[in-house]
């Protein structure tokens, strides 16, 4: 996710929540947790929604920050944070798929940005490359070639 030219390490987020629920964190409590220590790139989202838990807020209410900012990608957190705070049910299995996911999408548009790099690699390739080859490889010879043709020429004339 980006965020104001940095991006937020989005599985990492979700890794940290399922720790901190499995360790018996209630979902505020992870919230809190995570804020204290937050991935780079999330700190001001992550006190943003701390300052909305201090002023009495529901933690529906302070994760719609996560939802303005964040869009789909925290939608499936925000969801799972908001079902296990209201019916109690276990939130770390689901939250590590999230991360999986997560992680898998990563991974996905690296892959795409990789098969990309040989194309944007192909014109500064053939700028430099091009010139330098003939420079060093065809002047030399087509020079030689002159050079011998000239001793030729001279040579021959009476």
């Amino acid at each position: 996710m980006k965020r104001r030219g940095t991006t937020v390490d989005t599985p990492e987020v979700i890794e940290r929540l399922a720790l901190a629920v499995a360790a018996g964190d209630t979902p505020g409590m992870a919230v809190r947790r995570l804020a204290q220590s937050p991935p780079p790139g999330c700190e001001s989202l992550m006190a943003e929604t701390v300052r909305r838990l201090d002023r009495g807020q529901r933690l529906a209410d302070a994760l719609t920050a996560w939802r303005d900012v964040g869009g789909l990608e925290f939608a499936d957190v925000i969801d799972v944070m908001l079902a296990a705070e209201r019916d109690g049910g276990q939130v770390a299995p689901v939250l590590d798929r999230l991360a999986s996911e997560a992680r898998e999408q990563r991974r996905r548009e690296a892959l795409a940005r990789a098969r990309q790099l040989p194309v944007r690699l192909a014109a500064p390739l053939v700028v430099c490359t091009l010139p330098s080859f003939v420079l060093l490889g065809v002047v030399p010879l087509v020079a030689g070639a002159l050079a011998s043709l000239d001793l030729n020429l001279s040579k021959g004339t009476p």
